[in-house]
């Protein structure tokens, strides 16, 4: 074998190799420097390769984790620190012209119905669909120039004719009263109506809840003026209303629900609010912008290409309109058919265009109801109004109780799984870790 010749770590006591050979806790390397044997200096050798592979391994995992994972969510229950709003509520009586208007101004059935065809050709039963195509579609040409001699004659717009023809807000909801007493259920006209493709919806400004609990919310009494309905084969024409919440201020949602004519429905409400990070690419959501709602967004998103072709809008977009709303030729021959193109040739384009644009939004509140109702009125409250008519209206009326069973929310909520801070941290006391305890074997 052949002689290797050892050197030990011999240093004056003042200068720095001996300070590092007395204080230094990588033990490896002191020892392979005072190793007096062949076979303990091979053996430190390896054991310093060990655990430098084993520090690069470390440093690369945290790295890795760092990289691929962000963000990390929290799920807490957290009580308010004070009064919370209800929500808005929006109600829609799922009916679009108001029959008594339309016998006033010697409008037909017929034209009403070839009207309402500007907000779309959706039916919810093959019957209903056939009646349109019999009594609507196969007289096209007939009932669009009386449509126009009809126009003309009342001296109307078709925007001005749909306005005027549609339930108002103080035909269907009758009061509406919070903690603080009865207020104006249409506040403001410009902001309390919503046109939507089931016709004029309602908006009702949320209260201010201070307590928790069944009476502490907003009550709202709708009368459904349904001896003025005109129904329409493409409509939900269905006996009751659509509710829906949305955060104060902020535009509504996707959620629907439906209750009954002739009932009284509590909707406890329970709240669970998202602050969420904006950080592509691994999450992305929209920033606070008090003017952005993904429901709008992906209606113009949609909508956008067809309605500059056509130079209208489709009617049911309501205040989110460009151009003037579309009248029903406009609509089934231009926009229409400009939007089945373009979805034909590019639908998972646009589809994935719009979602990658419509993000949710990063901080927003979501609103869950458990809805239940009873039968309202009962026929021995009779004695408590004093003709038919009454009677009438009462039975076709609804009661909604919307409060929060208690004063506070679920709070879903991104934070960084590891900040700059921690990282560096990591890094170094993974090193230091694996160094020691690598170089932690004694011969």
């Amino acid at each position: 074998m052949p002689q290797v010749e050892v050197y030990r770590c011999r240093c004056d006591k003042n200068d720095a190799m001996t300070k590092f050979c007395e204080i230094t806790t990588f033990h490896g390397l002191r020892d392979w420097y005072t190793a007096d044997r062949f076979y303990l200096r091979v053996i430190w050798t390896v054991v310093l390769i060990g655990a430098l592979s084993a520090v690069a391994f470390g440093c690369y995992s945290i790295l890795s984790e760092y990289i691929s994972s962000p963000l990390a969510i929290s799920y807490l229950v957290k009580e308010a620190d004070g009064d919370v709003h209800v929500p808005d509520v929006i109600v829609c009586p799922l009916n679009r012209f108001n029959g008594k208007y339309l016998k006033e101004k010697n409008v037909s059935d017929s034209l009403a119905w070839y009207m309402q065809l500007s907000f779309g050709l959706a039916t919810k039963h093959p019957y209903m669909r056939k009646f349109m195509i019999e009594n609507i579609l196969s007289k096209m040409e007939t009932l669009k120039v009386e449509a126009q001699e009809m126009l003309d004659r009342l001296g109307m717009s078709f925007e001005m004719f749909v306005q005027e023809a549609s339930f108002k807000c103080s035909d269907v909801l009758i009061q509406c009263q919070g903690p603080q007493g009865i207020f104006s259920c249409c506040y403001d006209h410009s902001n309390a109506t919503l046109m939507t493709f089931a016709g004029n919806c309602f908006r009702i400004p949320g209260v201010l809840q201070q307590l928790p609990g069944y009476g502490m919310g907003i009550s709202v009494v709708v009368h459904l003026p349904k001896d003025n309905f005109h129904i329409s084969p493409n409509n939900f024409n269905s006996d009751g209303i659509l509710v829906k919440l949305a955060e104060r201020g902020t535009e509504i949602g996707h959620d629907m629900t439906f209750i009954p004519t002739g009932s009284y429905a509590l909707l406890p409400l329970r709240a669970t609010k998202y602050d969420f990070i904006n950080n592509p690419p691994y999450f992305e959501c929209k920033p606070d912008d008090p003017s952005y709602g993904r429901v709008s967004c992906f209606d113009d998103c949609i909508y956008t290409v067809a309605e500059k072709k056509c130079n209208c809008s489709h009617v049911a977009l309501g205040s989110q309109r460009r151009y003037p709303p579309c009248d029903t030729d406009q609509f089934l021959n231009c926009l229409q058919v400009e939007l089945i193109k373009q979805l034909k040739e590019q639908w998972e384009e646009i589809f994935n265009i719009c979602r990658s644009r419509c993000l949710l939004q990063c901080v927003r509140t979501q609103y869950t109801a458990q809805v239940s109702y009873l039968k309202f009125p009962i026929g021995e409250t009779r004695r408590f109004v004093e003709s038919d008519e009454q009677w009438e209206e009462m039975k076709n009326s609804i009661v909604l109780d919307i409060y929060f069973e208690r004063l506070g929310f679920t709070l879903i909520k991104h934070y960084p799984s590891m900040t700059e801070q921690g990282f560096l941290a990591n890094i170094g006391v993974n090193s230091v870790h694996n160094t020691m305890h690598m170089g932690s074997v004694d011969f």
